[in-house]
């Protein structure tokens, strides 16, 4: 885990592969809430966006990838990418529950989705496991994203950014080997 401390106080957090693991796989057996933490862990959902997703919110591209309509996000209607495995994990859950075009999958209060982020945080070997949020989660998907080579465009329209310096001041955490690393690549070092 990453952590940056802030001048209030708290902590942000960047959660390694292991440790997003380990929070997702604490959900094994209740596949509501490993969805929720999936969608903000890999599609960067807001943990207030998370009740609002059905089976008819995913959309397949021409280019064959799937992209996840958030309806009523913070600041209106985005699509964002989506995983397979999350995608699968969705259509499952619909489709059990037999739920109709339109209806929630994950149908609780936001508290109630960051309470779940919490719980499973605490499976986290870390001092700082208590101060992981479910805004750690997005800010974790955006830096994995921009660290894979995805240009921060792309990742800042998929996650509803407009103002590139709150993207990069707040979500995106570069360390010195990447900087070295990019600097390799532009033939400058």
């Amino acid at each position: 885990m990453k952590l940056e401390e802030t001048d209030s106080g708290y902590y942000r957090c960047w959660l390694s592969e292991t440790e997003q693991e380990q929070m997702t796989e604490h959900y094994n057996e209740s596949p509501k809430k490993q969805l929720a933490l999936r969608l903000m862990l890999f599609s960067g959902l807001r943990v207030g966006e998370v009740p609002n997703i059905s089976k008819d919110s995913i959309e397949t591209t021409d280019a064959n990838y799937d992209l996840l309509t958030v309806v009523d996000g913070k600041y209106g209607t985005r699509q964002t990418m989506i995983t397979p495995e999350t995608r699968n994990q969705i259509r499952t859950i619909a489709n059990t529950l037999e739920l109709s075009q339109g209806d929630p999958i994950i149908d609780v209060a936001k508290r109630t989705v960051q309470n779940w982020v919490s719980q499973a945080a605490e499976s986290i070997d870390h001092p700082h496991a208590d101060d992981v949020s479910a805004h750690d989660m997005r800010r974790t998907w955006a830096t994995r994203l921009v660290h894979s080579g995805l240009p921060s465009d792309i990742v800042m329209d998929w996650g509803g950014w407009d103002d590139h310096g709150t993207f990069r001041d707040h979500y995106w955490s570069l360390s010195d080997a990447q900087v070295a690393e990019q600097l390799e690549r532009a033939d400058i070092i």
